[in-house]
């Protein structure tokens, strides 16, 4: 997903990413504006939400 010059709502920077596909999961930034999913890659924007603090959810 490419990001667009608009801010974003919320970015979370560093979590795990698991898309579904059966590819490895990975480190990456995930942008939402609105209710969608904008962004995910490396990324900058307004809030940021730190997962590497947080802890793991079985």
């Amino acid at each position: 997903m490419n990001a667009s010059n608009d801010p974003y709502d919320i970015l979370i920077r560093g979590g795990t990413l698991i898309d579904g596909t059966g590819a490895p999961r990975r480190t990456a930034d995930v942008a939402i504006r609105g209710e969608r999913i904008a962004a995910v890659g490396d990324l900058a924007g307004r809030a940021v939400l730190n997962m590497k603090s947080m802890p793991a959810v079985a």
